[in-house]
């Protein structure tokens, strides 16, 4: 006897259905690589037969903002709750934590998570020359990682200190700008822009830079790891 309200006990417990019931508690947002934020909405109902009121909804970070229209539903009412995550390449994964005043479930844990695909490897994502040095031909390599071809259509560069040739080494697939200085007697810099035909709705452009920089900047210096890094970050 002893045995069997044990466990009917468990059953009981394990029963207990919250009364603000979400359609899902995971949100999974796919953006493009120039995406730096995506949206959604959790949406729920209040399936109980007394009304409800939200007292809380909590981030796991600053990175996560969430909206709500009212805090208080009715018996059959339904809402939501919006999102929106800041993302970059890869997969970005938070928490929200949401309090209601219903004495059975204290808690519900939401999970957003962003994915913005790698569209392209670009090696380097920039070239560089000392002043002085010959005015050398460099390459940037541009190869495409989608299932599908990506095709660049155009190329343009905001300053005119650098000559530049796109050749097509696998059509969709894999790329090189040759890059030479026009001159290395002084500083410059230039960024190009690679325009695709892909996604056909919403066609991605790539970017890419050259710089002739003073020799006291050296490949060494804190100036040019920091400037290497931002610039690989933007041409992602």
């Amino acid at each position: 006897m002893r045995a069997v309200l044990i466990i009917t006990g468990l059953l009981l417990a394990g029963g207990v259905v919250a009364q603000l019931q979400f359609e899902s508690t995971e949100l999974e947002l796919r953006g493009l690589p120039n995406d730096t934020t995506l949206s959604g909405a959790y949406r729920f109902t209040n399936i109980g037969e007394t009304e409800i009121t939200v007292k809380t909804v909590k981030t796991s970070c600053g990175c996560t903002t969430t909206g709500l229209d009212k805090k208080t539903y009715a018996p059959g009412e339904s809402g939501e709750i919006s999102a929106t995550i800041k993302v970059r390449e890869g997969v970005s994964e938070k928490k929200i934590t949401v309090t209601t005043d219903e004495p059975s479930k204290e808690t519900t844990t939401l999970i957003i998570r962003g994915i913005v695909p790698r569209y392209v490897d670009i090696d380097p994502p920039y070239v560089k020359w000392q002043v002085g040095d010959s005015a050398k031909r460099k390459k940037i390599r541009l190869k495409f990682l989608t299932d599908a071809d990506i095709n660049i259509t155009s190329v343009t560069a905001n300053k005119d200190a650098f000559e530049y040739e796109l050749l097509t080494l696998k059509a969709g697939r894999h790329y090189e700008l040759l890059v030479t200085p026009v001159s290395t007697k002084k500083s410059s810099s230039v960024q190009f822009s690679f325009v695709t035909d892909y996604p056909p709705d919403v066609p991605q452009t790539f970017h890419a830079s050259a710089r002739v920089v003073p020799v006291t900047q050296g490949p060494n210096s804190l100036w040019d790891r920091f400037q290497a890094t931002a610039l690989d970050w933007i041409a992602r």
